[in-house]
Order: structure tokens, then sequence, then C-alpha cells
């Protein structure tokens, strides 16, 4: 099998904007509201990694879908997805610019917008999911080139050999049988 450069990389990009920023949101809310403020640190370095994440997403995003064809079936959730990503990272730069600038733990409010817009990340990665899952959007298939290569994985196999199910691993012989 041969590996390329994937010729989308929004898709990448996303889980680091995702992951991150939420990470840090939970956080500041834990530790706003459990007392424990030694956490506010670990929630800053995360919503910084986050907001990196979310520009590269927000970048790639716009350059993976200038590069595609077009092709998908119901361009109506695009233009949604495509502001929201922008929206959201207008919102959490500021967020971040708030946060570097604080002196002491973040205030309520803070956490508080920043769990709305926690809360505006889920809707954004849910319309992303149905673009991609329900709709196809970036999704190529090949069934001629899919067809070739599970004919080429089944046959690729010695002849009489067998593989036993998952987790078994061992490969039997002519005249050898598993009990």
């Amino acid at each position: 099998m041969e590996y390329a450069i994937p010729a989308a990389i929004h898709p990448i990009f996303v889980h680091f904007a995702i992951a991150l920023t939420l990470f840090g949101v939970g956080l500041d809310a834990f530790a706003l509201f459990t007392g424990r403020s030694h956490w506010h640190q670990a929630a800053k370095m995360n919503l910084m990694g986050g907001v990196m994440g979310m520009a590269a997403a927000v970048a790639s995003g716009w350059w993976d879908h200038e590069q595609s064809a077009h092709t998908h079936l119901t361009p109506n959730l695009m233009p949604v997805h495509q502001y929201l990503g922008w929206s959201l990272l207008v919102v959490f730069a500021l967020l971040l610019v708030w946060r570097v600038r604080m002196t002491t733990s973040p205030s309520r409010a803070f956490v508080g917008i920043a769990l709305v817009g926690a809360l505006g990340i889920m809707v954004q990665g849910h319309i992303g999911g149905q673009m991609v899952f329900r709709q196809g959007v970036g999704v190529q298939l090949d069934p001629e080139g899919l067809a070739a290569s599970v004919e080429s994985s089944l046959s690729s196999g010695e002849e009489g050999s067998t593989q036993e199910g998952p987790g078994h691993g061992e490969q039997k012989g002519h005249g050898e049988h598993a009990h």
C-alpha cells in the first residue's frame, strides 16, 4: 500500500481544534467550580493550542473547499459550516486574548462565555460530521479500485492457508487445523 500526503488536510486539524479547546474550557470550568485554581494554567495552555488548531482548521477548510470539485449533494450546509467556523475562531481568539491578559483566575463570565463557545464547537462538529458521513462531502469512492484492492488482498495469501478470527493471528498450512 502506498502512502501519500492526503489531498484533504482539513480533517487532520479539526481534531486539535476540538479536543484542545474543549479540554481547555473544561479544565477552566473544573478549576472554577471546584476551587482548584492550579488547573487554570493547564486550561490556558490547552486553549492556546486549541485556538492554533482552530486557525489551522479554518485555513485548511478554506483550502480544501477551494481545491474540491464542489460536487457535494447539499451545499446548503457548507456556508453554515464555514461561517460558524470563522465565528468560533473569532470568539475563541478573543477569549484567548482575554485569558492571556488576566492577572487572576478566570471569572464566571469568562467560563460561561467559553462554555457557550464550547457548545458552538460541538454543533460545528455535528454539522461537519453530517456533511461527511451523511452527505459524502470530501469522500471519493472508487468502486473499481476498491474491488481490485479487496481482490488483491484475498488472493495475496498463501494457497491453503487460513487466518483465524480476530485476535488469533496464527496461520495454518496444509494438513493443520485449529480446534
